[in-house]
């Protein structure tokens, strides 16, 4: 079968029950050009799986997009719960795959909101390398985003099971909707990922939402303002524009944007000079009272002391052996980061290195985009502060 070449699943003989399938013989038969009998092999394999099994499917593209295959995917995409490329060195057909990755039917439903998608490293560094060069860049939100012509979007005709599993596929939170998507005229709104139900053959435009005020910013927005919003629970994107004018889409990767960087290498620049200044005003004497050595290279006017060529984490030491932290003009122990995470996340600046990992708040290994929010927001109040 083109549409389940292979599969892989976790299997038991107390689930063989086929009671959906007369679902689908409602809508055609078997032996009409209906419906696929490919399609009843992914059927029958759902219904032998552990209550907490996942099954992997090995399928064509056109899986999302054929007309027999409609009503089936209906069926299946809410199970969904990830979907991704084959790469066309496993197949001598030049034909694209895909792996549709679905829970069983007594598993717990798969929630978007907290899935760990992580961003490829290289990647990251391909497009910073891009937009590096850019002008001095004077609408951060705008530069931060996804904008037109760049952006996906979909037609108002096209069913709500494609758009669903394309969404995954493409791994996109929310896409808009057109009522001509090639001249990107007649906007419906947009759809979220997170919120769609599939509950039958139905178009996408039940599940199409309005912009409002509140989901969108301004273009000429800072990036500090981008950061915050997205760094809050259940806030995966936003929009740039106005409700009625929409020119793009920011979500918590696109933190890892050149206007993100640039932003915070000037916060940071400005957090190494206060800790400077609070060691030469309250440990004038520090190579004596400690025993952080600073190794420098510079000469002649270049630095006027040693602590010019010290490191974050060396003026922090100080500021820790010396038990001066206090200086800080700020309570430590009210914020959701550390004086140490602060300085990693210099540390991943001025290397750069991604600043948020995975798409969820609920990892622990991961920088997330609400360790980001935490970080930033501890990093500027030092800063700020008088």
């Amino acid at each position: 079968s083109d549409t389940a070449d292979a599969v892989s699943l976790s299997s038991s003989t107390r689930q063989q029950q086929l009671s959906s399938i007369n679902n689908l013989l409602q809508k055609s038969a078997p032996d009409t050009a209906r419906i696929h009998t490919g399609l009843l092999f992914l059927e029958r394999s759902l219904h032998v799986l552990t209550e907490d099994g996942n099954g992997v499917f090995l399928t064509t593209r056109g899986f999302k997009t054929e007309e027999t295959k409609g009503p089936f995917r209906s069926y299946l995409a809410p199970k969904v719960a990830d979907v991704e490329s084959v790469d066309r060195d496993h197949f001598e057909a030049d034909i694209p795959h895909m792996l549709l990755k679905v829970n069983s039917p007594e598993s717990e439903e798969f929630d978007p909101a907290v899935s760990s998608i992580r961003p490829d490293p290289s990647e990251v560094e391909s497009q910073l390398m891009a937009s590096a060069t850019s002008p001095t860049i004077s609408e951060p939100a705008r530069y931060t985003a996804t904008c037109f012509p760049e952006l996906d979007v979909y037609s108002a005709e096209d069913d709500a099971a494609f758009v669903y599993l394309d969404l995954y596929y493409e791994d996109y939170d929310a896409a808009f909707v057109f009522d001509d998507p090639e001249q990107l005229e007649g906007l419906r709104g947009y759809v979220s990922r997170a919120e769609m139900e599939i509950r039958g053959e139905e178009p996408v435009t039940e599940h199409v939402l309005p912009l409002t005020d509140s989901d969108c910013v301004a273009p000429g927005e800072e990036v500090g303002t981008v950061i915050e919003r997205l760094g809050r629970d259940g806030e995966r994107f936003c929009f740039v524009g106005q409700p009625n004018d929409p020119e793009g889409i920011v979500t918590r990767f696109d933190l890892n944007k050149i206007p993100v960087y640039q932003y915070l290498y000037v916060l940071l620049a400005q957090f190494e000079i206060r800790l400077r200044k609070i060691i030469r005003e309250h440990i004038p004497d520090w190579e004596t009272e400690t025993d952080i050595h600073i190794r420098t290279t510079y000469v002649g006017d270049l630095a006027p002391d040693k602590l010019a060529g010290g490191t974050v984490g060396e003026l922090l030491d100080i500021l820790s052996e010396a038990d001066e932290m206090q200086q800080l003009p700020v309570d430590l122990e009210s914020y959701g980061a550390t004086i140490w995470d602060v300085k990693d996340l210099r540390d991943a600046v001025a290397h750069y290195n991604p600043l948020v990992h995975s798409m969820s708040n609920d990892t622990e290994s991961d920088w997330t985009a609400g360790d980001l929010r935490a970080r930033h927001k501890l990093l500027r109040d030092i800063v700020e502060s008088d």
